[in-house]
């Protein structure tokens, strides 16, 4: 592997909260579109050239910028519709039709990103068990139901995320857990969650 490397410039898709490239396909058609202006809220990247498969290592200061992006705000969906140009009739009726249901940018349930945050089966689980102890899971005895995320280089936030919370009572619904559910719902109400 050698040890050269590429700068990646990425923006936050206002619409997904992901980050997008500068100059990939999904971010010029945002800028086309009139959702992203051109140059706004650009971060750079540095991260070594890579094989396939190999995991990119980031120094602590590119870590702390792609943390902020993670933060970003969405764009309410009204405003988005402001946004939007007469020709863009496709999209304007998409939007429309996702505030008339009472969609969330971020996902038309909320989770955005829950599935890459939360603790998988067995060690993940455990480990955050062990730190955080039974606050962490709705079904505590067989470490089910997590709602918060895991743990990351031994460090755990035991903080409980509203994305696990949004799962935990979709699956408990799925599965006919009234208890779960119950408690879901409880936790969202109490901690705010939309």
């Amino acid at each position: 592997m050698s040890t050269e490397t590429k700068l990646r410039q990425v923006v936050v898709n206002p619409l997904t909260g992901r980050k997008v490239q500068i100059g990939g396909r999904v971010y010029n058609k945002l800028v086309r579109t009139g959702v992203l202006k051109p140059g706004h809220g650009v971060v750079t990247l540095r991260r070594p050239a890579q094989s396939r498969g190999d995991s990119a290592t980031y120094s602590p200061a590119e870590l702390a910028q792609i943390a902020a992006l993670g933060k970003a705000t969405y764009m309410p969906l009204k405003t988005q519709l402001g946004t939007l140009k007469p020709s863009q009739r496709a999209l304007k009726a998409s939007l429309e039709a996702m505030i008339a249901r009472g969609s969330r940018p971020g996902g038309p349930t909320g989770m955005a990103g829950w599935g890459a945050a939360k603790p998988s089966r067995g060690r993940q689980r455990r480990q955050l068990k062990k730190v955080c102890g039974a606050k962490c899971f709705l079904r505590p005895e067989d470490n089910g139901y997590p709602v918060c995320q895991k743990c990351h280089n031994a460090q755990c936030d035991c903080t409980i995320d509203c994305r696990g919370l949004k799962a935990a009572r979709m699956y408990a619904v799925r599965y006919k857990a009234a208890n779960i559910q119950q408690a879901a719902e409880d936790l969202m109400a109490r901690l705010d969650c939309r």
